[in-house]
């Protein structure tokens, strides 16, 4: 918000001496119609906790999750068709299959959730018996809905999360990246990264203004790939 500058006294006076101004136009309802049209955020997307599990099915909840945050699941399933079971009331975001008819064929899957008043503190998922799957909870605040999603897989040592476009300022941008190999994975370029084990990364990065995301970079082993993005606003 602009701030005008102050007058001097001296013209502070004269001001007042002087006819007020008219009084500025009514907004017309094509003026209130543009403005009702741009979305606005009631709160900030905000990243708060996560917890990890290597080749299991259950995982922790998030510290400190209270009623009304937002959770995402994120998992590594190496095997295909994608048969990972979330716990009741979770929804199913994204699922961005790589290294199809490969020895290294995987999933990245993305399941949502909105916290209630009473939440297990253990979260339970269920897959074919020995499926190598890791899992990752985390929890956000302020968050709406998911506003979009998309993947890419490809077999190299670096992988593009693919672009967005976001409908609202200060949404927040999450990115899961896999690699099928063990290793450790680069921070995407203006991101933030939230965990970083067995070749699993998620980072987040808010997007101020809206519109594109642009592409993220994050590099890994050679191993098949697999990188999701999540918008939340």
């Amino acid at each position: 918000m602009k701030l005008s500058k102050l007058l001097p006294a001296t013209l502070l006076l004269t001001a007042c001496a002087v006819d007020a101004a008219p009084d500025e136009p009514e907004a017309t309802a094509t003026d209130e119609a543009a403005l009702s049209a741009t979305p606005q955020l009631t709160a900030i997307p905000t990243f708060k906790a996560v917890m990890t599990t290597t080749n299991g099915l259950s995982v922790m909840k998030p510290t400190g999750t209270v009623s009304g945050d937002f959770l995402l699941a994120f998992a590594e399933y190496d095997a295909t068709p994608m048969q990972l079971t979330p716990p009741a009331g979770w929804t199913l975001v994204a699922d961005q299959l790589s290294g199809s008819g490969t020895p290294q064929v995987m999933h990245a899957v993305v399941f949502s959730h909105r916290a209630g008043a009473s939440e297990p503190d253990e979260f339970m998922f269920g897959a074919p018996s020995g499926v190598f799957v890791d899992l990752q909870v985390a929890s956000y605040t302020g968050v709406t809905a998911v506003d979009g999603h998309s993947g890419e897989g490809v077999r190299t040592g670096t992988i593009l999360a693919p672009d967005l476009v976001t409908v609202a300022a200060n949404e927040l941008l999450v990115s899961l990246f896999v690699d099928f190999e063990f290793g450790s994975w680069s921070t995407s370029a203006g991101m933030t990264q939230r965990t970083n084990f067995d070749a699993n990364s998620i980072q987040d990065v808010r997007i101020p203004l809206a519109g594109h995301t642009e592409k993220h970079l994050a590099s890994c082993t050679f191993g098949q790939q697999a990188a999701v993005n999540v918008t939340l606003r």
